[in-house]
């Protein structure tokens, strides 16, 4: 239950980011609004499934601190995906 409501926060949290990003930063997306959102939301939950599942457990982190790291990782990750994206095409 607990990877099924993460799995809907990581895909919420990416598109928030992928969508706030361009905004925030007062820049156009170089491939489009849709290839920030969904590279914001795969970088999310491919990082998240396996932290959640693994990393975390094999390290000791257990409740709070386990789902802060599951949620913010992933979207740290998310922000450099779509810094990396700007940097290639630009």
């Amino acid at each position: 239950m607990a990877l099924l409501i993460l799995f809907m926060a990581w895909i919420i949290s990416g598109a928030l980011i992928g969508w706030g990003v361009p905004k925030l930063f007062k820049s156009e997306p170089p491939y489009g609004l849709g290839v920030d959102i969904l590279a914001s939301v795969l970088a999310a939950i491919i990082l998240g499934v396996p932290e959640w599942l693994w990393i975390l457990p094999a390290l000791g982190f257990r409740g709070v601190i386990a789902l802060a790291a599951a949620i913010g990782d992933p979207l740290g990750l998310s922000l450099i995906v779509l810094w990396i994206l700007r940097r290639i095409k630009g």
